[in-house]
């Protein structure tokens, strides 16, 4: 698409470009503000804290399974008022995989959690514009502008939709997250065209 072509939705495919006047600065398709905080860095973390649960649910089981066959060699012994001579020791690395799991657990549970706390800190507003082949971002905090940067669609490292976000990752680290709720249902559609263009 190129900037002289304009966003019109005329069809069940989607939205269709036709020929129009090369757009100025003046006239995104798309404008967005965000709120950098906690709340909506919590937003961005919600897969990552389900995969942290996850490790620790397969860690609880690992244990678990572990020790039901631990038992299951130490109590017949038990029973029969004998010394056990069971030998677990080729189960010990259930015991292994769930102490791996749970670091894994809270490595990410303190990524996470870090993450809140910066953005807290940060307390940013982005307002976004996003044009035919490229988007801007103007942070500002407390009214004063802390920065300003230029993103080609083409340079960006993946884009992702949530049940509540568009998520821009400019890399693996850095991200630009646009509230759904935010914008209308015509917005969010244009938003899905512009940020498929890569």
């Amino acid at each position: 698409m190129s900037e002289n072509e304009l966003i019109t939705e005329n069809s069940a495919e989607g939205i269709e470009t036709k020929n129009a006047a090369p757009m100025s600065e003046e006239r995104p398709f798309v404008t967005a503000s965000v709120k950098i905080d906690g709340a909506i860095q919590k937003k961005i973390n919600r897969p990552a804290m389900r995969l942290a649960w996850i490790s620790l649910g397969v860690s609880i089981a690992a244990w678990l399974v572990f020790f039901a066959i631990l038992l299951a060699h130490a109590i017949p012994a038990l029973v029969n008022g004998e010394e056990s001579t069971a030998d677990v020791s080729e189960y010990t690395f259930l015991l292994i995989i769930g102490i791996l799991v749970l670091v894994i657990f809270f490595l990410q549970l303190f990524v996470c959690r870090t993450n809140v706390k910066n953005a807290e800190k940060l307390n940013l507003t982005n307002s976004y514009a996003f044009y035919s082949a490229y988007f801007t971002v103007n942070s500002d905090r407390a009214g004063e502008t802390m920065g300003s940067s230029k993103h080609y669609y083409k340079e960006l490292k993946r884009t992702k939709e949530t049940k509540e976000l568009f998520l821009i990752y400019l890399n693996a680290r850095s991200v630009y997250p646009i509230e759904k709720g935010s914008l209308t249902e015509e917005d969010c559609a244009k938003l899905r065209l512009l940020l498929s263009i890569k």
